[in-house]
């Protein structure tokens, strides 16, 4: 596998981004237009948007509480 075939083996689909937010689609694709997170990866010369693991991870831990009286940051 060359280096280009593992970085982009490496990104998530919006589908699976999804997936594992127990998201829709549609709101990965509403929450970009926002400018909110999580992080994506929008490919040169494409029309494909990516999401990296570990941005996906980042967010649903920033996105821990202890108190549902606590807020975001």
């Amino acid at each position: 596998m060359d280096a280009k075939s593992s970085a982009t083996a490496a990104l998530l689909t919006e589908k699976e981004a999804a997936g594992l937010l127990g998201w829709s689609p549609r709101t990965l694709q509403q929450r970009r237009v926002a400018g909110k997170p999580p992080a994506f990866i929008k490919l040169a010369d494409s029309s494909s948007v990516r999401y990296r693991l570990e941005d996906i991870e980042s967010f649903i831990a920033a996105s821990a509480r202890h108190s549902t009286t606590e807020t975001g940051k």
